[in-house]
């Protein structure tokens, strides 16, 4: 009806909102660096139809009918925003991903920045948490997460298992396997290992632990929060010419 011949103000107004949805999603980039942009805004194109035809009924209407759309259309569409800032409001963080992730702060911002601005698009960063900040703050992969996630990406069991090993030995107090250095030699991206202010807390075996191996690892950033260490990957033996 909106798209008819009748409602020219109306396809305006809609081509307008559909341009406007478009060149944000082309242009402009999420801090989660991902594709899930292109889908929720299709959800808001069908947004102005609506109360647009809404509005018409409501006006067309007199008595208990327009008072039945009325209360409808609240019955409808007040609740989904009532519930957010009442999230935002009152709801606090219980679970530690929770509090980690609501507790971001200055201290943090810079580690994410210079990830951003240092590393490959592709970097993996391998940190003892599952808070997921690195995907969403500095747009850069995390190695491992609950198995869960991994199983509905498509890891096959194997792949499974071994990048679960690999996390859990590089963050434990005992030396690193030839297997572990083996399995970090054949992962093709960039590679950086996180050790994070609570990890040192939490596993006191980590101070120092990385700069034991300089032929495998490197310290390319501290601050009061983090120490990254990059993993350094082998060179390519050049084959001698005739």
């Amino acid at each position: 009806k909106i798209f008819s011949g009748h409602h020219k103000r109306y396809r305006e107004v809609i081509s307008s909102w559909a341009i406007c949805l478009l060149v944000l999603n082309v242009f402009v980039d999420l801090p989660s660096g991902n594709e899930s942009k292109f889908i929720f805004p299709l959800f808001l194109l069908i947004g102005p139809p609506i109360f647009i035809e809404i509005a018409r009924k409501i006006g067309e209407n007199k008595g208990a009918k327009r008072r039945g759309i009325i209360l409808l259309t609240l019955f409808l569409f007040l609740p989904a925003p009532i519930l957010t800032f009442r999230g935002f409001l009152v709801n606090r963080p219980v679970k530690p991903v929770e509090i980690r992730r609501f507790y971001v702060d200055n201290r943090d911002h810079p580690i994410f920045e210079w990830i951003r601005e240092n590393t490959s698009f592709d970097a993996v960063i391998i940190e003892n948490n599952e808070y997921h900040l690195m995907p969403v703050l500095a747009q850069r992969h995390n190695f491992y997460s609950d198995r869960g996630i991994i199983q509905v990406l498509g890891y096959d069991e194997e792949k499974m298992f071994r990048y679960e090993r690999l996390q859990k030995e590089l963050f434990s107090s005992e030396p690193l396997s030839a297997e572990s250095i083996e399995n970090l030699k054949n992962i093709e991206y960039d590679m950086y290992i996180a050790v994070w202010e609570e990890d040192l807390n939490t596993i006191p075996s980590l101070v120092g632990r990385f700069d034991l191996y300089p032929d495998l690892f490197e310290s390319v950033y501290k601050n009061e929060r983090i120490e990254l260490y990059m993993f350094k990957k082998p060179v390519p033996e050049k084959r001698s010419s005739r």
